[in-house]
This record gives C-alpha cells, sequence and structure tokens, in this order.
C-alpha cells in the first residue's frame, strides 16, 4: 500500500450489501468540495458470496461505476462491513511506536474472538486515558479470509488501496461537529444495525446488531403473507404509523425493532456506567433505514433521548445540480463521505 498521507488525490468507496457508493473530494476552503458522486445497485446475496465468480462480478460493478462517476484517481479508500469486523477499545502502557505494536498484537488474543493467526489486525491510537498513565487503542480484527475477499476485489478492479477502514470512524467524522460531546450513532443498514458510543470526537463503544431493514421486510412477507417485493414496498412506502395498514406493519416489525431498541439501551446504559453519569445526551441516525416512514420516531420515542437524523453532507461543499440528488440520498452516503474525509480534516 502507498503512504496514504502522501496521496493527494483518492476516493472513498462503501461496499454494501445493497449497493456500492463512491465519493471523491478535494480540499477547498472553507470546507471541502465535491468532486464526484455515484452509486450502483447490488444483485441480492452477491455481496455474501465468496467465489472467484462473485468477486468478478463485485468488480465489473466497481469498474463501471468508477468510470461512469468519472473519479480522476485510483486510489481508494475503502470499508469493511461492520458484521465481519470485532472492534474494542483496549488500554496499553505509553509506548513508542514500534512497541506499542509489539504490546497490542500480544494483547489482541484476549479481545478478539478468532485465533491470531487467523485475523487480520490493526489498530488506532485514540489519546490518552483520564489519569494519563496509559493510551487507549482501538483494536479492529476481521478474519483473514474475509478481509482477503474485499482486498482481492480491489485489486481485480485496478484499484490502490490505501487503506480499509471500518463503518464507525467515517461516521465520526461526518458528524463532528454534535454539539454534545457524548452521543451515540445508529446506523440502520440493510443487514445489520451498527451502534457507536462517542466522546469527544473519539469512537469508545462500537457494536454490530444482525437485524437490519431486511430482516424487517422479511418478518412482513411472512406475517402478512406478502410477496418480498410487496413487503418492501409496503414498509418504504407506508412505514410504520396509525392508519390501519401502518398498524399492521407494525405488529410485524415490532418485535424485531424492539430488539434494536433493547441493545441500543443495553450499549448506552454499559457506556453509562463505565463513565458514572448519564452520559451519552443524542442519538444520531443515519444508514438507509432511516428513511422507512416512523421508524425512528419509534426509535427515540422508546429511548427518550433526543433524535436527530445525521447529515453526511453538513462538512462539504457541492454544486447546487448535485443538491436533488444528494437530498434524496443523504442516509445512504455516511459511510462514503467519512472514507473520502480522511485525509482533509486529519
Amino acid at each position: 500500500m502507498k503512504n496514504i498521507d502522501s496521496v493527494k488525490e483518492y476516493f472513498g468507496l462503501d461496499i454494501g450489501n445493497s449497493s456500492i457508493k463512491l465519493v471523491q473530494l478535494k480540499a477547498g476552503h472553507p470546507k471541502p468540495e465535491l468532486v464526484t458522486i455515484g452509486s450502483a445497485q447490488t444483485p441480492d446475496g452477491l455481496i455474501g458470496r465468496d467465489t472467484p465468480e462473485s468477486k468478478r462480478e463485485v468488480a465489473k460493478l466497481i469498474v463501471k461505476l468508477v468510470k461512469d462517476s468519472q473519479v480522476t484517481s485510483n486510489n481508494v479508500i475503502a470499508s469493511l462491513p461492520n458484521s465481519i469486523v470485532s472492534a474494542n477499545i483496549v488500554r496499553a502502557p505509553k509506548l513508542k511506536k514500534q512497541e506499542l505494536d509489539q504490546s497490542i498484537k500480544f494483547q489482541a488474543e484476549k479481545y478478539i474472538p478468532i485465533p491470531i493467526d487467523q485475523a487480520k489486525i490493526d489498530w488506532a491510537h485514540l489519546g490518552e486515558t483520564p489519569d494519563g498513565k496509559e493510551v487507549e487503542v482501538l483494536l479492529v480484527a476481521a478474519p483473514l479470509e474475509k478481509a482477503n475477499k474485499y482486498l482481492d476485489i480491489l485489486q481485480l478492479a485496478g484499484l490502490e488501496l490505501l487503506a480499509l477502514e471500518i463503518n464507525p470512524l467515517a461516521h465520526i467524522r461526518c458528524f463532528s461537529s454534535v454539539k454534545n460531546s457524548r452521543y451515540c450513532i445508529v446506523d440502520l443498514g440493510m443487514s445489520e444495525t451498527g451502534i457507536t458510543i462517542v466522546d469527544n470526537h473519539i469512537p469508545k463503544l462500537i457494536r454490530s446488531v444482525n437485524i437490519g431493514i431486511r430482516n424487517l421486510i422479511s418478518n412482513l412477507a411472512e406475517n402478512l403473507n406478502l410477496p418480498p417485493d410487496q413487503a418492501n414496498n409496503y414498509l418504504w412506502r407506508l412505514g410504520i404509523g396509525q392508519s390501519q395498514m401502518q398498524s399492521q406493519i407494525f405488529s410485524s416489525v415490532q418485535q424485531l425493532s424492539d430488539t434494536i431498541i433493547q441493545e441500543i439501551s443495553r450499549s448506552i446504559n454499559f457506556y453509562n456506567n463505565q463513565v458514572g453519569a448519564e452520559a451519552v445526551k443524542k442519538l444520531i441516525f443515519t444508514g438507509g433505514g432511516i428513511s422507512v416512514p416512523g421508524l425512528v420516531s419509534y426509535y427515540s420515542g422508546s429511548l427518550k433521548i433526543p433524535t436527530e437524523y445525521g447529515n453526511p453532507w453538513q462538512h462539504i461543499s457541492y454544486s447546487p445540480s448535485r443538491k436533488q440528488y444528494i437530498d434524496k440520498t443523504i442516509p445512504t452516503f455516511a459511510t462514503a463521505v467519512g472514507l473520502a474525509m480522511r485525509n482533509l480534516i486529519e
């Protein structure tokens, strides 16, 4: 890999289960400026497969998207999905970088759920502990086989990988102007729900719940005896609310929704107990699921914490001609925008 700090042009690439999204930015004043943006739908189940044929198919989609979007660089920062990543915030001695690297690798087996020799491990320095005696480190691990799949796809697409990054770090960049110093980002994705607790722009707890919008659609189809396409249409068009049909939809998705609410609440309570205060003052919702009518209102009302919809474009300048497309896709571009911001704000 190239030294990311020396690269001037690159783009952010989010390879999601339902779509692939890219964003390229350039330095600007007072904000970074949008160069190009694009997305492409992926066939159902394609990203989850791990065969030579599926890798080539994903790579072809990326090549076409890069060409159609008129990206001006083949340097890329890409994301790893939450579902394959183990992320832990751990404490380590205050050491020089090389010594700290050895110390963390030695400790890693205590924190990750897979054997060390079968994992791709990386870490990021988060800062000193409150007492100044140790440092906090974000330790990230993914099964080597799954991480290599993404490396293979990017290589097949002819791209120069600068870094693989987890979604929560990209999201924190997007939402870094939030007034509350402690908040929780909830990423309502198609296949999973991400939960990240942030304190002063630093991740303090990262979790992934294996329930996403696709699960809600499946339950809706089963409970109301609907074809999957019709259930999908009902959820996105009607959502949950007071009408008779909306009430039926709510009854079908309530159990899974309540499980997500419980996991968010459990994560917040765990962190609050750690810091000894009611620390989390705000929820920021992102991800495609925030477009389901009534869903975020239900979550917010159940959790009784002030809520806002995350806007990943708040730090970015773009042409008025892009506004309609950007407004329509705000929920789904947080990861790609955050990846593209990496060298522009750090």
